[in-house]
């Protein structure tokens, strides 16, 4: 689980059982439309406990007309998966339709409260607002399948996505929920929320980087709303580049400056005017045979294959303390559909002590 997900569930749990923290952020923020209650059940959900019943009662999935539709009877406390056999093994759009007399003047944010996903899935929840924007969040695995039928028994946790407006019109909208990727997960609430609280721009709450050989590859939690992002290395300010974080987990790759010799390195992120450092973390190899340049010249029968049952006719045991790669490594690994090396699998040893 990352620091994100973490996050996201706390500021779920410390909302339900504050309920005057709770009142002030419904108080600085703007209510839009609820569906549901953020109460940890599905109870209020139509077919709760009963997911067989989906195809039945919702065989064109969910088209929910806010002011109009009811949640105990338009809105099903399950979201199947594309590989949910029982629902038809394929996508279920969820769809959210309401009115706007105005579009609002500060930032909005979509909720979605979960009680549960099914365990050990990598479900991937889409959220598309207006087919203007398309957002994808990992799901935080659940915790078996008992809160099927009792949503005391689920690991409750949250999405959250930060908007711009503009992303909305006056009239009619549409939000659209699609599970993407693997099995169900369940419902606890959905809402829609505008105010001077919500973050505009990205907000960073874990910034990691990683040396790689002609690169530094930097990964950040966004808690905030996309925006613009300038990642840089050591002191090199005329070598930053700007790239576009969308909410929730980021990676970007930064190509690394020339002539930054061995010493240790450190990364700037920058977002919403705050500039953030961080040590990039260096690899330790244990050990290594050859370098990864695009060349295998430094090993044994290099561009001569058909010497290879010659010189390794016992295969390959390569002791990383005594053997060198120009004479015990060979370029090429045969397999076994190569009739030029016998026809059979050659398993390649390589022998170290810690």
């Amino acid at each position: 689980m990352n620091h994100l997900q973490t996050f996201r569930r706390a500021a779920l749990v410390l909302l339900v059982i504050c309920p005057s923290l709770a009142g002030a952020a419904q108080a600085e923020n703007r209510l839009l439309w609820q569906i549901g209650s953020p109460d940890g059940s599905y109870r209020e959900f139509a077919i709760a406990g009963r997911f067989a019943d989906y195809p039945r009662s919702f065989p064109k999935d969910v088209t929910y007309l806010v002011g109009r539709s009811k949640p105990g009877r338009d809105w099903p406390y399950i979201h199947p998966g594309p590989s949910d056999p029982w629902a038809g093994a394929r996508p279920h759009p969820f769809r959210i339709d309401f009115d706007l007399a105005a579009v609002p003047t500060t930032p909005c944010r979509l909720n979605v409260y979960l009680v549960d996903a099914r365990h050990e899935g990598a479900q991937v929840l889409e959220i598309d607002i207006n087919g203007r924007r398309q957002y994808r969040f990992a799901v935080v695995p659940g915790v078996g399948e008992g809160s099927l039928t009792d949503p005391g028994a689920g690991r409750q946790s949250a999405v959250e996505v930060p908007f711009s407006p503009t992303l909305l019109q006056a009239g009619r909208n549409r939000v659209t929920l699609t599970v993407v990727n693997d099995c169900w997960l369940l419902y606890d609430a959905v809402s829609l929320e505008t105010g001077s609280s919500i973050p505009s721009s990205p907000e960073l709450v874990e910034v990691l980087a990683r040396l790689g050989t002609d690169s530094v590859a930097i990964a950040v939690d966004n808690i905030g709303a996309e925006g613009d992002v300038v990642l840089g290395v050591a002191d090199r300010p005329q070598e930053a580049v700007t790239v576009h974080a969308a909410p929730g987990p980021n990676t970007f790759s930064l190509p690394l400056p020339a002539g930054l010799g061995d010493r240790p390195l450190r990364a700037s992120v920058t977002a919403g005017g705050q500039t953030q450092t961080v040590d990039v973390q260096s690899p330790r190899f244990l050990w290594r045979i050859g370098k990864p340049d695009g060349d295998y010249h430094e090993f044994a029968i290099a561009g001569q294959y058909p010497e290879y049952s010659r010189r390794f006719p016992g295969d390959v045991t390569y002791n990383v303390d005594t053997s060198r790669p120009d004479k015990d490594w060979p370029f090429i690994h045969p397999g076994p559909s190569d009739a030029w090396a016998g026809t059979r699998p050659h398993p390649f040893r390589i022998d170290f002590g810690l």
